[in-house]
């Protein structure tokens, strides 16, 4: 679509480049955020089919967009692979790959367009559907993530 539209008025391929790393980030995010939020736990099965379609995705992306690698791409895949972390590995994971959600957005949209990080909202739903972590694990790392 967005080569069509450059045909009639001029677009620089930077300029490509950026609107198509704000469509794919505003898709992941949404991805990262469905995951979570429209299962109540998350079986080794979903985890199958989360990995599935992100795939599909990925494959259909590359066929519309004419750069690679795709942007953003391991924000997605390290949200799935979290969920088959251990429960003694999953703290530690948390720790390094949380950040405030003001800090994220100004890191993803002002200064370089690079998804590193989650929101607290989106760890704590990572915990809330996996079924491995207990719940008094669940409930500390939770506690710890809202203080």
């Amino acid at each position: 679509l967005l080569s069509e539209i450059a045909k009639q008025i001029p677009i620089t391929r930077p300029v490509q480049k950026t609107f198509w790393s704000i469509v794919i980030y505003c898709t992941f995010n949404a991805l990262v955020k469905g995951y979570g939020e429209f299962g109540k736990k998350c079986s080794n099965e979903g985890r199958a089919l989360m990995q599935l379609d992100f795939q599909q995705l990925i494959a259909k992306l590359e066929q519309l967009i004419d750069f690679m690698p795709i942007p953003h791409k391991a924000y997605v895949e390290n949200y799935i692979k979290a969920y088959y972390l251990p429960e003694s590995s999953m703290e530690s994971w948390i720790l390094q790959h949380r950040v405030s959600n003001i800090y994220c957005f100004i890191k993803v949209f002002v200064i370089d367009l690079k998804i590193k990080e989650y929101t607290t909202n989106q760890i704590i739903t990572l915990l809330n559907v996996a079924t491995h972590i207990s719940k008094k694990a669940r409930t500390r790392i939770i506690n710890a993530l809202e203080e």
